[in-house]
């Protein structure tokens, strides 16, 4: 760790408080949820990260999917939400270069999909989990 005890961003950690780097995300939802993470190597172009979110609760209305990344928009009563989370995910993506993907069927879930360029440190992971290593 560098002497002013933070964390280097290469490490995919950042902190100011000296000590061992944080344990890893650990996401809770009210129901069951899928998260899974690939590394996308289309035939032609860049090389994605894929994070993919789904679940099988309600799924949302078709007249409701065009304004989830709406700032302020929530079907929460007050005091539910703010209707920012999706439109900060969908900004942040944006910014790298990336995509943000919505599909629901009421009924039957919810799947949301980000996509961004890789790292080449994104691409040595992949190829360490492929090999065991």
């Amino acid at each position: 760790m560098p002497p002013n005890g933070q964390g280097d961003p290469a490490d995919g950690w950042n902190r100011k408080e000296p000590g061992p780097p944080p344990s890893r995300a650990r996401i809770t939802t009210p129901g069951p949820s899928t998260i899974r993470t690939e590394l996308e190597q289309p035939a032609r172009g860049e090389d994605l990260v894929r994070i993919a979110v789904e679940d099988d609760g309600r799924g949302i209305p078709e007249e409701l999917l065009e304004h989830v990344f709406e700032p302020f928009f929530t079907t929460k009563g007050e005091g539910g939400g703010t209707g920012l989370g999706l439109p900060m995910v969908y900004g942040i993506a944006i910014q790298h270069g990336g995509t943000v993907s919505v599909t629901s069927r009421p009924g039957e879930g919810t799947r949301f999909e980000v996509r961004l360029p890789a790292s080449d440190r994104a691409r040595e992971l992949e190829a360490a989990e492929a090999t065991g290593c």
